[in-house]
């Protein structure tokens, strides 16, 4: 998360120079006394020193006399300086960086410092412009940049530019008669250098596999840093489809193997979620969680996803059995629990993934260590906020203030530098610890999100403690009043309290469903998913009040339900689709006109008030009372999926599973509305038209006088298919041994 912090003091900028950071322009030594305003964007262009190029926070001043309104706001970005201006200058042109809207200050007799961390943002080598746009701005009130000079670091021209149109740049001076009178504005820019790779092992000659007919398992690699630093990414070569794989970093715990020292072990340092990929070589990346790596010390890459078992090998992780990596090794545990084991091949007792490891060398200088993210605490508690300090060498740490929040809450002047903050409260807070060195210079940590939740509130509130329901018809409600969110979990609207209530269903069919929400004080959203954590979820169906979808018999569905208002109880009815169609539906394609009598099953355990009768969603007819049934008459030809949709008296509807026909061209007259494209082999690709179920015919020609029949092609699938020309045996020939080929394409009756 970027933060945002503003001092009120007057022309002085905190330091939060992690320890292998450099600061690459830096204009804040010497105040000229004075500010420079503009009514449009304005700014300065910065000629960068040092090699470090991956921004990690902007320190500006800026003077401001205004009454507050809420409607005073800043905007900061960066540009790069690509675009010609005339024969020795280049203009502001692409946008590096642009913040969100800050809120102007008042501070300290009207100056201001801002702080704007957490970045990542990558700079060019040599320049970049710096502006700031001040809106809401009354007629009799003021905002402008301080003016400092000359640079300590870095070099600035004595101009500014500022934006006079879309585009449109020009330069300007705020003084030509007074030349000591400097355009450099009050900023100061800190940068890390770029990643290193710092462990990699390459060798792959063989693969595990996560997922099968009888495997459910997860791996972990151990692996140990050269360099201290924090954990950019992880590359791994894996393919898979389905469920997300998810990548975690574990600390090690002590193994009573003798061999190896080290397994996996229970605390979380980051996740990153991947997404379904066909491609080999994954990218996981960590940078913004703030994993910070201890060079010498064992960690492990944990592989693991929701998938359930699949009928083919599946999340098949890369790996090497020859020259064995010497910072750890793979290991394996069943998806259920159970102990880690040494991953094994044939002939091979050792194995490593193939895997790399990216670091940005060095630390900040103050870290809180402890709470952290995923700790569970709950209101009331004594939270004990830790940190861990590496100062720059020969400064000594004087004492470190802590912040619940932006509010100071205590200081320590001692090692350890731990505090307790007593008596939290519910709710998302942010900590922060300011370390100060025995000549005063005083360094910024990272902010710590930490979430507090009631001491007393739902069962259901947490993912990980849902309800269990089941059952063809689910009727289930808990109160919302202190329920909660939690990090990670998926936002259904931001329309809705966040009160959120989590039920695990497990489907006993595959016949469609229909889950409701309500509450008793307005609106609820209702969400549906896969998964066994909030970061593998993934969303089946969802929607205001209610949402329809077809399970799979046997799977569990996480639910989710979030009301508008929060308090009062939150209702859950999960109603399975009992009305269907039962009347025979001709398996074989019919001629029209064709006369089909459809009847609807009534329910026994719901009091039906209409059933609709639909084909390819355009209703054909509407009943109010039993018995459900009429006579439809097909004149035009296609695929029709046939349902029904009953509403009962409370007003849930429920969808059937389609019934299919196919109703035949009269006279077998049908277009295929075929295209053809040629591929990079010289092949041709025809598309066309089908009929579920109904023999195709494709023919070719070379001359367009003796037509040849395609062996073997597939009936129609309802869709648009395709069919691929790469010659025999399809064809006599391949295509591109031919001057001309035709194709045509029809049913094959």
């Amino acid at each position: 998360m970027i933060r945002v912090v503003l001092t009120f003091l007057a022309i002085q900028v905190i330091t939060s120079v992690l320890s292998a950071s450099e600061i690459i322009y830096d204009n804040t030594s010497s105040f000229l006394g004075t500010y420079a305003t503009e009514r449009t964007e304005y700014g300065d262009q910065l000629d960068l020193a040092g090699t470090a190029r991956v921004l990690t926070e902007i320190d500006f001043s800026y003077y401001a006399h205004i009454v507050p309104d809420g409607t005073q706001v800043m905007k900061v970005r960066l540009y790069s300086n690509e675009m010609t201006y005339d024969f020795f200058r280049n203009q502001p042109s692409m946008i590096l960086y642009e913040s969100d809207f800050i809120p102007i200050q008042l501070g300290q007799n009207g100056y201001n410092s801002v702080a704007i961390t957490n970045l990542q943002v990558e700079l060019p080598r040599n320049t970049v412009t710096f502006t700031i746009e001040f809106q809401g701005i009354k007629s009799n009130e003021v905002a402008g940049l301080l003016l400092y000079s000359p640079p300590t670091v870095g070099f600035s021209f004595n101009e500014f530019w500022a934006r006079r149109g879309i585009g449109d740049w020009a330069p300007i001076r705020f003084s030509l008669t007074d030349l000591s009178l400097k355009a450099n504005a009050a900023v100061r820019l800190i940068a890390l250098p770029g990643p290193v790779p710092d462990q990699q092992q390459t060798n792959s000659d063989t693969a595990i596999s996560m997922r099968g007919p009888l495997t459910r398992i997860r791996l972990a690699q151990v692996f140990t840093p050269e360099n201290s630093g924090r954990l950019d990414r992880v590359s791994l070569r894996m393919a898979w489809t389905g469920a997300p794989l998810r990548v975690r970093i574990l600390d090690t715990s002590t193994n009573p193997d003798p061999i190896t020292s080290v397994i996996p072990g229970t605390n979380i340092l980051g996740t990153t979620v991947l997404a379904q990929s066909s491609n080999s070589v994954q990218q996981a990346s960590f940078y913004d969680q703030g994993v910070y790596l201890t060079a010498g010390q064992k960690y492990a890459i944990e592989y693991s996803t929701d998938e359930l078992f699949t009928t083919n090998s599946n999340y098949t992780l890369t790996a090497g059995t020859n020259q064995p990596y010497q910072g750890g090794k793979l290991w394996f545990r069943q998806e259920t629990g159970g102990t880690w084991q040494n991953a094994t091949a044939p002939n091979a007792a050792n194995l490593n993934a193939v895997f790399d490891i990216w670091i940005v060398p060095g630390g900040p200088p103050v870290r809180i260590t402890r709470p952290e993210k995923t700790d569970k605490l709950l209101e009331g508690d004594a939270v004990t906020i830790q940190t861990a300090l590496d100062l720059p060498a020969g400064k000594g740490a004087a004492k470190v203030t802590f912040f619940v929040d932006d509010q100071q809450i205590g200081q320590q002047t001692s090692a350890p530098f731990s505090f307790v903050w007593t008596n939290a409260q519910p709710g998302l807070h942010h900590l922060r610890a300011f370390a100060e060195d025995s000549l005063r210079e005083v360094y910024r940590s990272d902010s710590t999100a930490i979430l507090v939740k009631p001491a007393v509130r739902p069962t259901n509130d947490d993912f990980e403690s849902r309800l269990r329901v089941q059952g063809t018809y689910v009727h289930a409600s808990a109160s919302s009043a202190a329920a909660t969110l939690e990090f990670f979990e998926p936002r259904l609207s931001t329309n809705m309290s966040g009160a959120t209530l989590w039920w695990v269903w497990t489907a006993p069919s595959s016949t469609p469903v229909t889950v409701t929400a309500q509450h008793s004080t307005g609106d609820a959203e209702v969400g549906v998913y896969i998964g066994e954590s909030l970061e593998t979820l993934v969303r089946v169906a969802g929607g205001l009040r209610s949402c329809s979808f077809t399970p799979i018999a046997g799977r569990k569905y996480a639910i989710v339900l979030d009301p508008r208002t929060r308090g009062s109880d939150l209702v859950l009815d999960i109603v399975t689709a009992d009305v269907s169609i039962i009347s025979a539906v001709p398996s074989q394609p019919v001629s029209p006109p064709f006369d089909l009598p459809i009847q609807a099953k009534d329910s026994l355990l719901r009091d039906i008030v209409k059933v609709q009768f639909y084909a390819n969603k355009t209703l054909l007819k509407e009943l109010s009372s039993a018995p459900f049934r009429y006579t439809q008459t097909f004149t035009d030809f296609g695929n029709f999926d046939l349902t029904v949709a009953a509403t009962d008296a409370q007003g849930v509807i429920t969808f059937s599973a389609p019934r299919h026909i196919t109703i035949l061209p009269a006279a077998g007259q049908f277009d295929a509305n075929p295209s053809a494209h040629s591929l990079q082999d010289g092949a041709f690709a025809i598309e066309y038209e089908t009929l579920e179920n109904v023999p195709v015919l494709i023919e070719y020609s070379d001359d367009f006088k003796i037509w040849h029949a395609v062996p073997g092609v597939d009936h129609g699938s309802g869709k648009r298919n395709t069919f691929i020309d790469d010659g025999p045996p399809k064809t006599d020939k391949h295509p591109k041994q031919t001057n001309h080929r035709f194709y045509r394409v029809g049913l094959g009756l």
